[in-house]
């Protein structure tokens, strides 16, 4: 039963929004440098 617990379900989804504004950020980057050039 563990498994199925909130607590992992929270840490999915924090994961999956750390990895999403990963994304988000490097692609914010990109496009400043772009500018920046």
């Amino acid at each position: 039963m563990d498994e199925y617990s909130p607590k992992r379900h929270d840490i999915a989804q924090l994961k999956f929004l750390c990895e999403t504004l990963y994304h988000d950020c490097l692609a914010n980057l990109e496009e400043s440098n772009h500018g920046l050039g």
